[in-house]
C-alpha cells in the first residue's frame, strides 16, 4: 500500500479549508446547508419536547382538580399525599427531560446571529491564515473548529483525501509526487 505524505495531505486540506472560508457565496451556502441539516436532525426531539409540554401541562391540571376534590371532601388526606407526592415527582422528571432536551437543541442549533458572527469570522480568518502562512496550529485549530473529518483515498494510480466539516465536503487531489515505494 503506498504511503501519503503528511505535509501533502495537510496542504490540500489547508487550501481547501481556505477557499471554503474565503468564498462568502460557498460560506453562507454551506452554513445554510448545516442549518437545514441540523433542523432536520432536530424534528424528533422538538417533537418530544412539545410532548413534554403538553404532559407538564396535563399533569399540573390534574394535580389542582386533585386539590379541589380533596377540599371538597371526597378524597382523605392520605389519598391526596399520596397522590400528590407522584404527580410531583412526575412533573419533576418531565421537566428535567424538557430542561435536557432544551440543551441539546440549543447545542445543534445555529441562529442567524451566529451565522453572520461565523461569516465575518471566516473572513478574518483566510486573512489570519494567509498572514500565518500556513502555520501548523493555527491551521489545526481552525480544523479541530470546523470538524473537519479526513479519509485517504487510493484510486488506480492516483492519491485523494475525502474530506468534510460541517460546511462542505470534497474530494481533493493529493499531488502524485507523494507517492512513495515504501
Amino acid at each position: 500500500m503506498p504511503l501519503f505524505r503528511s505535509d501533502h495531505v495537510d496542504k490540500a486540506i489547508s487550501d481547501w479549508v481556505s477557499s471554503v472560508l474565503a468564498n462568502p457565496q460557498d460560506l453562507r451556502d454551506g452554513l445554510a446547508a448545516f442549518q437545514a441539516e441540523q433542523e432536520t436532525l432536530n424534528l424528533p426531539l422538538r417533537s418530544r419536547l412539545d410532548t413534554l409540554v403538553r404532559l407538564v401541562e396535563q399533569h399540573r391540571a390534574q394535580l389542582e382538580r386533585l386539590l379541589d376534590v380533596y377540599l371538597t371532601g371526597d378524597i382523605p388526606r392520605d389519598m391526596l399525599i399520596d397522590r400528590k407526592t407522584r404527580l410531583e415527582k412526575t412533573i419533576q422528571d418531565l421537566e428535567m427531560e424538557q430542561e435536557s432536551l432544551v440543551a441539546r437543541l440549543s447545542a445543534n442549533t445555529i441562529t442567524q446571529e451566529q451565522l453572520d458572527t461565523l461569516g465575518s469570522f471566516a473572513l478574518t480568518v483566510v486573512d489570519g491564515l494567509t498572514d500565518a502562512n500556513g502555520e501548523f496550529e493555527t491551521m489545526r485549530h481552525l480544523v479541530t473548529e470546523l470538524d473537519v473529518h479526513a479519509t485517504l483515498v487510493i484510486d488506480g494510480d492516483t492519491k485523494l483525501v475525502s474530506a468534510q466539516c460541517f460546511l462542505d465536503k470534497a474530494l481533493l487531489l493529493v499531488t502524485p509526487s507523494t507517492w512513495t515505494s515504501d
